[in-house]
């Protein structure tokens, strides 16, 4: 399943007055994220997932995705419970422009993605010992 959110964040957006978006999403595991900033953001709009008080991604605290054009996606194998809802966090530190960030989650169910997680995982591995 692929869950596709878009939030336009005004300018003049401080970080503590970041706008907070409701993300439901269905219970399983998310096997992929995918963050566009487009052409114009020029690492001005910024961006955070985050599940009831905790921040998921990026996973270092007080971090967030900012960028221009090109977008930024990585694996993942963490699982979702009931009540499944993440909070898409933005501003925008632009002065005249408001900009949009595009979020995809996508997510497999738990007996779906497990043996997916596992070759994506010894796929990694064995590229890594290749030198690839």
């Amino acid at each position: 399943m692929d869950f596709w959110f878009e939030k336009s964040t005004p300018a003049n957006t401080a970080k503590k007055d970041a706008l907070k978006t409701a993300m439901p999403m269905k219970e399983g595991v998310v096997t992929h994220v995918w963050v566009l900033h487009p052409p114009g953001c020029k690492g001005l709009a910024h961006a955070q997932i985050w599940h009831g008080l905790h921040q998921l991604w990026p996973t270092n605290p007080e971090a967030s995705y900012h960028g221009d054009t090109f977008p930024m996606e990585f694996n993942e194998g963490r699982q979702l419970k009931k009540p499944v809802e993440l909070t898409l966090v933005t501003w925008n530190l632009d002065d005249t422009y408001a900009h949009s960030v595009y979020m995809r989650i996508t997510i497999m169910p738990e007996w779906l993605a497990w043996p997916y997680i596992i070759v994506r995982d010894l796929v990694d591995v064995i590229k890594k010992l290749l030198g690839l």
